[in-house]
């Protein structure tokens, strides 16, 4: 079995409409960590056979397979 994953997108910014009861801006960097640590889940389990991978963000980067150094 071979398989290739890309993908990109982006946190919306909230709207800015003033009104009191607008949601909460998200915390961007939080947000990224958080799908940082989700695929380094799937990615770290032995049984994909992930030999390579890579996660560039505006807060986070690195390999989603390998330990952290």
């Amino acid at each position: 079995m071979s398989w290739s994953l890309n993908a990109a997108g982006h946190v919306p910014a909230p709207a800015q409409s003033g009104a009191p009861d607008a949601a909460p801006a998200p915390d961007a960097a939080a947000v990224e960590m958080e799908l940082y640590e989700a695929l380094r889940a799937v990615l770290s389990d032995p049984k994909y056979g992930a030999a390579t991978s890579s996660f560039g963000g505006s807060h986070v980067s690195g390999s989603l397979h390998a330990p952290d150094s």
